[in-house]
């Protein structure tokens, strides 16, 4: 069972990556926690995420809670790295090889 009780999306993120062993960069596009142009000295706010999932993997967790943001999580194969970042509203979901 996952549950994650009112956090900040990138804790939660995280969390799960770190549950998943995943190891996790986040890109600078994704604008939560960043500062805002439109409020000086202030930062973008983070929603906070209440979850509970039965009978999922924390990678299938982290999926969607990314899925459900607008995120999606891209792999470097060559150094095992998965970067977080915007998903592109354009963009075909990837293909899933089962």
């Amino acid at each position: 069972m996952i549950v994650i009780d009112d956090t900040p999306l990138l804790d939660a993120i995280r969390n799960l990556a770190r549950q998943a062993s995943i190891n996790l960069i986040i890109d600078p596009k994704v604008a939560y926690g960043q500062p805002d142009p439109n409020r000086p000295g202030g930062v973008t706010p983070q929603p906070n995420v209440s979850i509970r999932w039965e009978n999922v993997t924390a990678e299938q967790a982290l999926g969607e809670l990314l899925s459900n943001y607008g995120l999606q999580a891209v792999e470097n194969p060559k150094v095992k790295i998965t970067r977080v970042t915007v998903k592109d509203p354009a963009a075909p979901d990837p293909l899933v090889t089962r």
